[in-house]
């Protein structure tokens, strides 16, 4: 059985995706260190099931990731924080240091891109509805349980009812 999300990455990809973790770890932990947010910030900002959508939409340019519970306020510290690393990413490329560091510059462009892209399944718009939607359906492919398909139920009549406006 599947019991994964994301489709499989390829080496390359795996690669990106480390380096891409690796990289929201710093700007996650440094938001939560300057707010002093309990438990370095887990459960307020998202650090669980959004940071697992929040990697593949990055590596392709998709997700199905469910649920997806990011809030604009700290959303708008991770941008804030990962341009400052880009910026001091660059200087050190810039320098010659390394250049490697133009592959870290590239992954915090993809999480910027993706951080300001990416839906979110607490503020549900008629334009996310389908999104929402299929990322649900992929998160519960099999129904188990009664609230599962009464959910699967409203889902239907809320995307029947937003693809008629």
């Amino acid at each position: 059985k599947k019991v994964s999300l994301a489709e499989p990455y390829s080496n390359e990809k795996a690669v990106l995706a480390a380096r891409l973790s690796g990289l929201m770890a710093v700007a996650f932990s440094t938001i939560s260190t300057e707010m002093n947010l309990p438990l370095g910030g887990y459960g307020v900002m998202g650090i669980c099931n959004d940071i697992s959508g929040f990697i593949d939409f990055a590596v392709n340019g998709k997700t199905a990731a469910y649920p997806l519970f990011t809030t604009g306020r700290y959303m708008s510290h991770f941008i804030r924080c990962m341009i400052e690393l880009k910026d001091n990413l660059k200087l050190c490329t810039s320098a010659n240091i390394t250049t490697s560091m133009d592959k870290a510059v590239n992954g915090v462009e993809k999480l910027i891109y993706t951080i300001a892209n990416i839906e979110s399944d607490l503020h549900l718009s008629p334009s996310m509805a389908q999104n929402s939607i299929e990322r649900y359906r992929a998160s519960y492919p099999e129904i188990y349980f009664q609230e599962t398909a009464d959910s699967m139920k409203i889902l239907d009549e809320i995307y029947d009812m937003y693809r008629s406006i």
